[in-house]
Formats: C-alpha cells, structure tokens, sequence
C-alpha cells in the first residue's frame, strides 16, 4: 500500500495541477466505487430495517441514531476539519513530529468529549427523558444507541487521517466495506430470531465496537509500514496545541450546522408529530443523500491535495484542481439525481410499501437539495485551505440562526414536509454564500466557462424531465425513457470537460472504448 523503505508518503513537489488533479480522480473514483458497494450494502440494509420493524418502532430507532450522530459531530469539535489541513502540510514540509502531535491531539481530543456527550445524555434521559421525549420506545432506544457517540466520533478521525496520508485503499476498506458490513451483520438477530428493536440497537454497538478497533489496526499497520511510528514517540512529538484548537474552533461552527442539518428536523418532528412523523422523514433521507456520495467521496482527498499545493505555494493551480473536479461530480451524479426526480412514487412505494407513498414529496424536494449541495460543496474546502475561517464562520452562524428558525416555523405546521423545505434551505444557503465569498476575494481567479455550460444543460434536462409526464403521461415506462436519455444528453456534453483521455489513459487502451469515447468528442 506504501513503500516500506520511505519515511513518508511521497509528496508530488514535481507534479503541476493536472497531475494532482489527475492523481485525486483516480483516487477519487476509488472511493467513489467502494461508496457504490457501500450504497447498495447499506441500501439494502435500510430496506430491511423498514419492511421489518413497524413505522413507530423504525421513528424510533432511527431518532436515536440521529440523536448519537448529533453527539459524534459535537465530539469531533472541528478537530476532523483542522486534521484534514494540518496534517498533509505538516507531512508535505516534513515536520513528522507535528503531523504525529496533529494525529494524537485529535484522537485524545475527541475520545474524552465523546465520553463526555454519552454521560451528559444518560444524565439528563434519567432526569427529564420523559419532558424532552415523548416516546418511552424512543427514549429507551435512545439510552442504548447514545453509546455510538465516542465510536464513530472516533471513525470520523481515523477517515480523515487516511484521507490526509492519501491512502485511498484504507478509506476505501474501512469505509466503503467494513463499515456497511457490519451494519447487516447487526440484523441477523432481527432476521433469523424475529428480536425487537432494542435488540437491532445493541447489535449496532457491538458492530460499532468492532468497526472502531478495525480502523485502529489500519492505521497502526499504515504508520508502521511507512515507518512513521517513530514521530509517535514522547521524545519526537509536537503536538500543535494553540494551532490546531485555533483553527478547529473556528470551524466549530461548520459542526453545529451540521447537528442542525441532519439532527435539528427529527428532534422538532419527534416532539411534534411523534415517531411515526420521523419515520416518514427519515425513511427517504438516504435515498435524497444519495446524491451527494459522489461528492463526500471526492472530497476526502480534495481537501488535502489543495492543502499541499497551497503549502507550495502554487494557489494558482487550485482554480484547475477546482473545476475539473467539480465537472467529475456533476456528470457522475446527475444519473442518480435524475432518477430521483422522475421516478420518485415508483421508487418510494417499491422500497418502503405503501405505508411511505406519502414521503415521495419529501423525496424529490430533498434530492434536489442534495444535489445542487454536492455540486457546489468543495468551495468549503478551498475557503479552508486559504485559511478563509473567519468568512465561513460568519456564513455558517447565518445558516445555522436560519436553520433553527425555519424548523421552528415549519415543522409544527407542515410536518415531515416541513422539515424537509428547512433542510433543503440550509443545503443551499451555505455553499452558495461561500460561493460568493470566494469570488469576492478572488480565490478562484479563473471562471471554467465550459463546466458552467455544463450546469445549463442540467437544469435544462431537469426542467424537462419534471414537466415531461404532465405532457406525456406519467407512466413508468415514459419516466424510464426520460431517465435514460436525459442522464445520456449530460453525458455526452461533459465528456470532453472531463479530460478522460489523461485521467483514465488505460481506457483508451481497449480499441472498442477509444473509438466510443472519440465518436462522442472525448
């Protein structure tokens, strides 16, 4: 995976932007395909979860899995964000003590707030559980799921020091296919014995135990093999205290939006329409977060490979890096994104049963969130790696006030659909204020005019596919029909943006995909 005989990953001081660029697609895709096995592990898993358990019993147990969630985000305290910077600048001049300080600070760090969230939610459930949740299923899942909190707090790190060592293989390991694996292992009891839920949330723990002590041996043998061990030592660390809090606290925020996009909406809709209002929420939520895999894959070693170029001083190549990525998502994503849109009641009512056909409104509002999210997203990441922590603190503050009033607002009058309009709102208000945060300060120097020809042919695409069936009719048929050829049209116009031919020069190798891709312009 590495090279034994080298101190450290080798940097790319001789690469210019399209190497770095052409190295972070390849491994990019990488991700990219573990995250398809994944999706369809977990999918799988998620469909099962739904068709076994009642739909109160499904609220509630996926309220207190976003409830440990919400404690895992609180725990990493922005250290994932700080590590994900600091850690390859360190490796990229050479200051191992440091990356090694950045690494045990992180770990330390997280661990003991973990611990900290799990005792101040078991505290405040014996006191006022029966004030704050009004479910007794949900309050009792929700004492026994809080235990996931340190675990994937800590999974959470381990990702961020793969993807900042560029070991794409052990993200893709952990990730992509312990994780989702340990994940239907815990359904073998509901399967096989017909046990409760209370059972599914303890199998989750034990999963959850063993996931954390797998990324632990990874990264052990990672260290070992490139023989970086040594900086771990008391005598060789430098842990870069004032630095990495500094720069963490700054990005607190970015976490809490985070808790209060993806927990704030259950909370409101369990205290407001109870578990079954959560279920109708949650229940399509991965699906809709389908379309931004693509982009969480990429953006794990986006984030570094700007950090190292930054680091050398070569800003200007960050504008290239920049849009050829956002280009690979857009084009990669869109199929999925299209899907969600044109056949949203037939995929609904096909995964959920007829119980969910209700949730096919949140369904499309959702995606359509998500994908324009995941488009736009890695702004984030260039604003960071220029430092930028102040501008995306205040953006953040504003979205997060603006996430907590809209959930105020909606949730109690319009339920799960409710809920649903707030999270899109926040999907959106961030990225686009970095957007324009960016430009304004001028980060991004250079505007790829073909990439955002690109997006017109999308939204153009999308218009006709939500307008289409009113036209034609809104059989399965003609939706699959739209489906197809609309993803086919994105395609075919971000070939030639994608610069195949230097990413992925094996492919023009097979004489039938050269003369494919060369028909088609790319």
């Amino acid at each position: 995976m590495m090279p034994a005989t080298e101190p450290s990953f080798p940097p790319d001081q001789d690469a210019g932007h399209d190497a770095v660029a052409r190295k972070l697609v390849r491994g990019s895709s990488l991700l990219t395909m573990g995250r398809i096995i994944a999706i369809v592990l977990n999918f799988v898993g998620q469909v099962i979860t739904v068709r076994c358990l009642m739909k109160a019993d499904f609220g509630a147990f996926v309220y207190g899995i976003s409830i440990a969630s919400m404690g895992a985000s609180m725990a990493v305290f922005g250290l994932g964000r700080a590590l994900n910077r600091f850690a390859p600048m360190f490796h990229e001049k050479g200051e191992f003590g440091r990356m090694a300080g950045t690494v045990v600070l992180a770990l330390s760090c997280v661990s003991g707030m973990g611990i900290g969230v799990v005792v101040l939610v078991l505290g405040a459930g014996c006191v006022f559980g029966s004030t704050l949740v009004h479910d007794p299923t949900s309050l009792s899942l929700l004492m026994i799921l809080i235990l996931l909190t340190p675990l994937r707090a800590l999974d959470s790190i381990f990702e961020e020091i793969f993807a900042a060592l560029a070991c794409s293989k052990a993200l893709f390991f952990r990730r992509h296919l312990v994780g989702p694996l340990l994940k239907l292992a815990a359904l073998l009891p509901m399967l096989i014995l017909g046990s409760d839920v209370r059972v599914l949330a303890v199998a989750y723990i034990v999963g959850g135990v063993l996931g954390t002590s797998c990324s632990a041996i990874v990264l052990w043998t990672l260290l070992k093999r490139a023989k970086l061990l040594k900086y771990f030592r008391r005598d060789s660390i430098e842990v870069p205290g004032r630095q990495m809090l500094g720069f963490s606290l700054g990005l607190l925020s970015a976490d809490l939006l985070s808790i209060v996009r993806n927990s704030w909406a259950t909370l409101m809709l369990e205290f407001y329409t109870g578990a079954v209002g959560v279920a109708a929420f949650r229940a399509v939520l991965p699906v809709a977060e389908l379309n931004s895999f693509v982009a969480d894959s990429f953006r794990m070693l986006f984030s570094p490979a700007i950090s190292r170029l930054f680091a050398r001083g070569e800003a200007s190549s960050i504008d290239q890096v920049f849009w050829r990525t956002v280009s690979w998502i857009s084009v990669a994503t869109f199929p999925l994104f299209l899907t969600c849109i044109s056949l949203t009641d037939f995929l609904t009512v096909t995964l959920f049963g007829a119980d969910y056909a209700d949730s096919a409104g949140i369904l499309r509002l959702l995606s359509v969130g998500f994908f324009v999210s995941a488009i736009v997203s890695l702004n984030y990441e260039v604003l960071k790696a220029h430092g930028q922590i102040r501008k995306m603190f205040l953006t953040d503050i504003l979205t997060l006030v603006l996430a907590i009033i809209l959930n105020l607002w909606l949730v109690p009058r319009w339920g799960a659909m409710g809920g649903a309009a707030a999270t899109v709102a926040v999907l959106l208000m961030r990225p686009i204020g970095n957007q324009i945060t960016i430009f304004r300060l001028g980060l991004l120097r250079e505007i790829d005019w073909s990439c955002l020809r690109l997006f017109l042919v999308m939204l153009q695409v999308t218009i006709v596919a939500w307008l289409l069936p009113s036209i034609i009719g809104s059989s399965l048929a003609n939706q699959m029909i739209t489906t197809i050829v609309g993803s086919l049209v994105v395609m075919i116009t971000g070939l030639p943006i994608l610069e195949i031919q230097t990413t992925f020069p094996e492919l023009f190798r097979l004489r039938p995909v050269r003369r494919l891709l060369q028909s088609i312009g790319a």
